[in-house]
């Protein structure tokens, strides 16, 4: 039966859960979350069964199988490893609004330290580049992967 991922299908949810298509799973069935807590909202890297997110804005999934997350309401992008780490991969976490000043936004340099604004989309490239729609930002980030780091 094919699988599938999902994260946050209604507000207070801030888990990510596996569905297998065709098979009726009960609404808060926790044999079915891979990680994330309902409560609290958060910001907590770590284990998937303990790391805490706010709001699940946007999925992908790289060459590597390593599930990347938009926190929306966090403004960070986090990864989960297919070994069941959560780490914040892209942002700062700092927060603004809609109509933050444009210098807040320019960065060129390690991917921990630009500042996002309700990051949702994500999708790779052949090459392995992450691109990021930064809705608060009105803008799509590109982050190129290096070994260890983003930039």
């Amino acid at each position: 039966m094919e699988e599938r991922l999902y994260g946050g299908c209604r507000l207070q949810d801030r888990t990510i859960r596996r569905l297998k298509l065709g098979q009726i799973i009960k609404r808060d069935s926790e044999s079915w979350t891979i990680a994330g807590q309902l409560y609290p909202a958060g910001l907590m890297d770590g284990t998937a069964s303990l790391a805490i997110f706010s709001a699940i804005g946007g999925l992908a999934v790289d060459a590597r199988q390593n599930l990347f997350i938009s926190d929306t309401q966090n403004h960070v992008v986090r990864k989960l490893t297919p070994e069941g780490e959560v780490t914040t991969v892209v942002g700062d976490g700092r927060t603004c609004d809609n109509w933050c000043n444009p210098d807040f936004f320019s960065f060129d340099g390690s991917s921990r330290l630009i500042s996002l604004a309700n990051p949702h989309g994500l999708e790779f490239d052949k090459w392995g580049n992450l691109y990021i729609a930064d809705t608060g930002g009105f803008r799509v980030v590109k982050v190129i992967p290096r070994d260890s780091e983003w930039v």
